[in-house]
């Protein structure tokens, strides 16, 4: 009698203090996130800082440009909506951004080379995010999907090649994706500051605000799997071997929200032609900011490697 009252105790403690926050956890880390602005996050204050000046030029360069709002809808039935940059190109870098990011938070400065570069823009908003319809991210497991729909957009607007760039969780979607690319027009892949999986990332951000991510995460991936059928232990790395387009990775050494050895993980999983940038000192989505002239020439040098004129 004592042994089950013990064992009652402890299912009620584990119920009330960790299965019921990892549950909250869960709908507070998938539910819908607004994609706050650079302009008003007070961007002088966070890694953005000391790109300001390269920040602003590039999104004015690239506001002076005319573009669209263009519309599709996900295999789901969800709206999803991207900024079509429309140079007449035969090539389309197609972009998807981070986790509560907006595709201008993420690639004003790439996106202004690109479009140098000879490459039409779709600057895709992420479902759950900013313009776009939903109400729940799947960290990159659902988003692939989007990824595909959007890549078959570009091909039907008349793309002869395409690039897809990934930052962050968008990242992670463009791996996802990476086995399912065969018979489309993608040459090359770009992956910066990707997570390993979600699973591993909850896991990091637990871990950075010391709560007990082994005994929180279960209860968060079956919420995952009963809510939105989605397994958020499943690699990045799984599709990656799988694939044999051309991939270039861009991580930071001090990236405070996905931890490099993620991203060499990735790397090293992939099954194509590839190369890691790795950046000195760089924090979260800003490797090419900070990696300068070496950053910018990997660029250049792996569309002219990948990408025909």
């Amino acid at each position: 009698m004592i042994a089950l009252k013990i064992a009652a105790g402890l299912l009620l403690f584990y119920v009330v203090f960790l299965a019921a926050p990892a549950v909250v956890a869960y709908f507070a880390a998938f539910s819908r996130k607004r994609g706050t602005p650079l302009e008003e996050m007070r961007p002088e204050k966070t890694y953005y800082g000391p790109y300001l000046p390269r920040l602003t030029a590039a999104g004015a360069f690239l506001e002076a440009i005319p573009h669209r709002p263009v519309e599709i809808r996900a295999r789901d039935g969800v709206r999803l909506l991207a900024d079509w940059y429309d140079g007449g190109f035969p090539r389309t870098a197609v972009c998807v951004h981070g986790y509560r990011a907006t595709p201008m938070n993420n690639f004003r400065v790439q996106g202004k080379k690109l479009w140098e570069l000879g490459f039409n823009l779709l600057l895709v908003h992420q479902r759950a995010h900013g313009v776009s319809g939903g109400s729940w991210t799947g960290l990159g497991l659902i988003e692939q999907y989007d990824l595909l729909d959007w890549e078959k957009w570009a091909e039907e607007d008349g793309a002869k090649q395409v690039l897809l760039f990934g930052m962050s969780m968008g990242s992670a979607a463009v791996g996802y994706a990476a086995d399912k690319l065969e018979g489309t027009r993608v040459k090359g892949m770009i992956l910066d500051c990707g997570f390993s999986s979600p699973y591993d990332q909850l896991m990091w951000d637990c871990k950075k605000r010391r709560l007990p991510g082994k005994l929180m995460l279960p209860v968060m991936a079956l919420c995952a799997r009963v809510h939105q059928g989605i397994d958020i232990r499943t690699p990045v790395a799984d599709a990656l071997k799988k694939t044999h387009v051309p991939a270039l990775f861009y991580h930071g050494t001090a990236d405070s929200v996905v931890p490099p050895e993620q991203g060499r993980a990735n790397f090293a999983a992939c099954g194509g032609p590839r190369e890691f940038i790795e950046v000195e000192g760089a924090d979260h989505t800003v490797s090419y900011l900070k990696g300068g002239k070496r950053a910018e020439q990997a660029l250049e040098d792996f569309i002219r490697r990948s990408f025909t004129e």
